[in-house]
């Protein structure tokens, strides 16, 4: 049984690259609504079990689960593929498209953010620039006042 597939290098020279674009917005979505959680291995053998500790990954049925909510097969993408073993087929997760796609998806989430926070904080200025005139309206009704008291504790 094929339990990982190492991919040491692939192209990236642009003359053999085609229809090149920016990842879509619904695999970024699928990639990013996959928890990165803790784990082990559970291959039913003692010896086996013991190359392995804690790992780092995602459950590749989660994530195929992700891409059918969003109507993409996983065979029409690079992340998952499956043994095909009949005895016992197990998927797989291309990490290095996962996190390309992960790292797309969470530079989206960063410049959101971003926008959202320069947002917050013009509002903001905006609350502290009314307080502060508030504020030196209420210290000239405070003297005005103090100026009606005395001169009201005059007549009398």
């Amino acid at each position: 049984t094929e339990i990982a597939r190492i991919q040491q290098q692939s192209y990236s020279d642009e003359r053999v690259k085609t229809d090149i674009e920016p990842i879509k917005e619904k695999y970024k979505e699928a990639v990013g609504a996959v928890d990165i959680e803790q784990f082990r291995y559970d291959f039913g053998d003692p010896v086996r079990q013991g190359a392995y500790g804690i790992m780092f990954g995602i459950v590749a049925q989660d994530l195929i689960k992700e891409l059918d909510d969003r109507n993409i097969s996983f065979e029409d993408t690079p992340l998952v593929s499956n043994t095909d073993n009949e005895e016992e087929s197990l998927y797989s997760v291309d990490y290095t498209q996962f996190l390309l796609a992960r790292i797309a998806a969470d530079e989206d989430r960063i410049k959101a953010s971003e926008v959202k926070n320069a947002e917050l904080k013009e509002r903001l200025d905006a609350i502290k620039a009314r307080i502060a005139a508030l504020e030196a309206e209420n210290t000239k009704l405070k003297k005005r006042l103090d100026a009606i008291e005395e001169a009201v504790a005059k007549l009398a």
